[in-house]
């Protein structure tokens, strides 16, 4: 679950603007909400409710679920036992190694691969037929520019459902939602955009039985 900003910035890059960062695809950061993917933030629990809410589930404890990414406060709150190690641009690895989830969440972490559809194609391989997908990733807008650097793709809801369906998933359900809570917006000039315009949105998946 989550993707995000490489907070070892000296490992970058000198470019035209400076640094540019390197994203740890290795160590998978939560979203790229700054180095808060740790904490029990209000973003982040704003996040875990959305999540919670969509999926009808407070947790799934005693279920075998894996989630995409680092261990992190929303997996820790969902009482997920599964996450990932290794690079996601170059497969998905469980940890403990396993197959045949019976769900894998992967929430703001579509939009920071380069290969959205090989993360797509392993997380279809590692569930059971049967087996149920949660994905969340912002819903490009008409320009992206409120997202980060490391956001490599981004798609309207009907080029995220090709994806989907070349794969061999199902789409079950669809929503979109604000990822960010009320009062982000009283923080500076860019929150108040990112509110206003910045939308996620969630897919239920399933794979045929």
């Amino acid at each position: 679950m989550f993707l995000g900003r490489d907070p070892n910035p000296e490992k970058g890059v000198k470019g035209q603007r400076g640094k540019l960062k390197v994203y740890d695809l290795n160590g998978a950061i939560p979203f790229s909400g700054h180095f808060t993917a740790d904490k029990d933030a209000e973003n982040n629990k704003h996040r875990l409710r959305v999540y919670r809410k969509f999926m009808g589930v407070q947790d799934f404890e005693g279920r075998k679920v894996l989630d995409i990414g680092k261990p992190n406060y929303i997996s820790r709150e969902l009482k997920i036992a599964y996450n990932t190690v290794g690079d996601l641009n170059k497969g998905v690895r469980p940890r403990p190694d396993d197959t045949d989830f019976d769900i894998i969440t992967s929430f703001e972490v579509f939009a920071h691969v380069m290969n959205p559809l090989l993360l797509t194609q392993e997380c279809y391989r590692l569930l059971r037929p049967g087996g149920t997908m949660y994905l969340g990733t912002p819903l490009l807008w008409l320009i992206p520019w409120f997202h980060g650097r490391g956001n490599f793709t981004e798609y309207k809801k009907d080029r995220v459902q090709i994806i989907h369906e070349y794969v061999g998933f199902k789409p079950v359900r669809y929503e979109w939602h604000n990822p960010w809570h009320w009062w982000f917006i009283f923080n500076g000039i860019r929150p108040p955009l990112r509110y206003l315009h910045n939308r996620f949105q969630l897919w239920e998946l399933r794979k045929p039985s």
